[in-house]
């Protein structure tokens, strides 16, 4: 699960830096970061989830990035 997480993650960090989203590369990066370096605890995903939750409330996310999000969802919501 971490991996696909992860690959999306990637790309929303890639579209964000394309479109000059500071916010968007902070926040994505970080979570890279906490995916790759523990064992991808439970909490981390649920943090995630709440964070995109949250995001997703205000950002203006194209047609792929949307898709990325709710693979991320699917991903996460399935290992509950």
């Amino acid at each position: 699960m971490s991996s696909e997480i992860i690959e999306n993650l990637r790309f929303l960090m890639s579209s964000a830096k394309e479109r000059n989203i500071e916010q968007g590369v902070n926040t994505f990066s970080s979570y890279i970061e906490k995916l790759s370096s523990t064992n991808s605890g439970q909490l981390v995903y649920e943090d995630l989830y709440r964070e995109l939750s949250g995001i997703q409330r205000f950002a203006d996310f194209n047609n792929k990035e949307w898709q990325a999000v709710q693979a991320i969802f699917n991903a996460i919501e399935s290992n509950r």
